[in-house]
This record gives structure tokens, C-alpha cells and sequence, in this order.
């Protein structure tokens, strides 16, 4: 009995974190415009899965946004910093 109610537990507090990350992430990205409007609709999928499905399998989905998000920051630090400085 005690596996599974710790499996609850992680459930409702560090899955419910991370969903509740990415989303605030997404929304900022969509107001902000510092990812791509792509990035920030593919996050707000990415943080529906965990919701809607109860097996532990779509808890794969945070690792896999934190490594998209992750790219697509050092392909843009790694672009800005090819470019000249101005000024």
C-alpha cells in the first residue's frame, strides 16, 4: 500500500509543479515572443498529456519539454552570439 500512495503523493505535487511550469512558461513565451509560437503550443500539448492520462508513462513528457526547451535556448544564445556586436 505504501509504494502506491507515494506514487500519489509525487503525482499530485511535483507532477501538478512541473505541468504548472510549463504552462506559465508557454504563456509568457506567447506574450513575450522569446520562443516561438510553435514551442509555446507544443508546451501547452506536452503539459496536457500528464492530465489526461493516469499511468506513470506520460511523466516522460517533462524531460522531453525541458530538452526541447533547453535547444532551442542554446540555439539562440549560440545565434546571438555569431552576430556582431553593434554600438
Amino acid at each position: 500500500m505504501l509504494p502506491q500512495l507515494g506514487f500519489g503523493l509525487f503525482r499530485i505535487g511535483a507532477v501538478w509543479g512541473a505541468i504548472l511550469l510549463i504552462y506559465t512558461t508557454s504563456i509568457v513565451s506567447l506574450k513575450t515572443g522569446v520562443f516561438s509560437k510553435g514551442i509555446a503550443r507544443a508546451g501547452f500539448v506536452l503539459g496536457a498529456i500528464p492530465l489526461i492520462l493516469i499511468t506513470p508513462i506520460p511523466m516522460i513528457t517533462i524531460p522531453i519539454w525541458v530538452l526541447v526547451i533547453s535547444i532551442v535556448m542554446l540555439r539562440q544564445q549560440s545565434s546571438s552570439d555569431a552576430r556582431p556586436a553593434t554600438g
